[in-house]
């Protein structure tokens, strides 16, 4: 399903049709959380930020997690450049299995835990993996609740990164 909205560029990027549509709650459900990190800090996000983001939730266990990773990291390092912050979120694991997957992976982006699935819930997600889209405004421009190929995520982080509003 395509999210439906005007782009005040024409040349910038639009969430595509794997995208769910973003529910009026959660159009205006600001990019406002914190949770523990696995390296021991806090992580903090907030439109005041200014920042595009993408959040990424992913667990272990799950495969389609594993296989999406390579690319989501790509994705992250290419656009980190465009001021996009990406930042991996653990559904419900505990920290041994969660750093066993960062090292396997390489994975250079801040995690954080969401030990009980509460922030999982304030964006009603319901599946692992799980991907959310925030301009720097802080508005959600896409959320997908499967994994993404490659050329989805690098099409997400660039609508995001361009400012598209819906």
């Amino acid at each position: 399903m395509l999210l439906i909205g005007i782009a005040n560029q024409a040349d910038v990027a639009r969430p595509g049709p794997y995208c769910l549509p973003v529910k009026k709650e959660l159009r205006s459900q600001a990019l406002s959380f914190s949770l523990p990190a696995l390296d021991g800090s806090t992580l903090t996000f907030s439109t005041a930020d200014g920042r595009p983001t993408i959040v990424a939730f992913f667990a272990t266990w799950c495969r389609p997690c594993s296989e999406e990773m390579p690319a989501l990291l790509d994705v992250a390092r290419r656009y980190e450049s465009q001021g996009v912050r990406t930042v991996l979120v653990n559904d419900e694991e505990p920290p041994a299995p969660i750093r066993a997957f960062s090292k396997k992976f390489g994975i250079d982006l801040p995690i954080a835990m969401d030990a009980n699935g509460t922030t999982f819930k304030l964006f009603g997600l319901r599946g692992i993996p799980s991907t959310l889209f925030f301009n720097a405004n802080g508005v959600l421009t896409c959320y997908v609740t499967d994994s993404l190929a490659p050329k989805q995520l690098d099409n997400e982080a660039s609508a995001a990164a361009g400012g598209w509003m819906p």
